[in-house]
């Protein structure tokens, strides 16, 4: 850890070094001190895209899920291109529609059962774009492509689904 805190002092346009004390302190459970670290980070080099994913990623681990949100957006603002920033929005969306699906759990009347099923559908649509962005972007991530074939099975796309299975299959 001394290491790569010294690393990161002197090569702190890296994403390296801070990635690793992040993952130090987030696999140390230590998940706030890592967001302290990120915050430290983002305000010496405010440019650099992947400080502000990782942000994302560990704002969503603390349940802070809009902050999670406006880290995945600042990454993408800086690097348009980065598919975890997709992906990692498209998971946010996800796990949203899933809590509306917990909730229906709760629902014994079939007709208000059905509308919160309808309902965290709708969510689940929204996170279908991010998903197939970051599949365009990064085609030989498998991670993506099971995110996006869960999400195809479940809102009833059996061609999209049949197709990225195959792909799956032929990786």
């Amino acid at each position: 850890l001394k290491t790569l805190e010294k690393g990161f002092e002197l090569f702190n346009d890296d994403p390296w070094f801070l990635q690793n004390i992040i993952n130090h302190y987030i696999y140390s459970d230590k998940v706030e001190e890592a967001s302290n670290y990120l915050d430290r980070a983002i305000a010496q080099a405010p440019n650099v895209p992947q400080y502000y994913y990782v942000k994302g990623n560990v704002e969503e681990r603390l349940g802070n899920i809009k902050e999670a949100r406006e880290a995945f957006d600042k990454a993408l603002q800086l690097q348009p291109d980065m598919a975890d920033a997709y992906a990692g929005i498209g998971r946010l969306i996800f796990n949203e529609a899933v809590e509306v699906l917990k909730a229906a759990d709760q629902i014994r009347d079939n007709k208000l059962y059905n509308a919160q099923v309808e309902k965290a559908n709708a969510v689940f649509i929204q996170s279908q774009p991010y998903f197939e962005k970051a599949v365009e972007l990064n085609p030989k991530d498998t991670e993506y492509k099971q995110a996006l074939k869960m999400l195809y099975y479940r809102l009833g796309l059996t061609e999209k689904y049949d197709a990225i299975s195959k792909e799956i299959d032929n990786m």
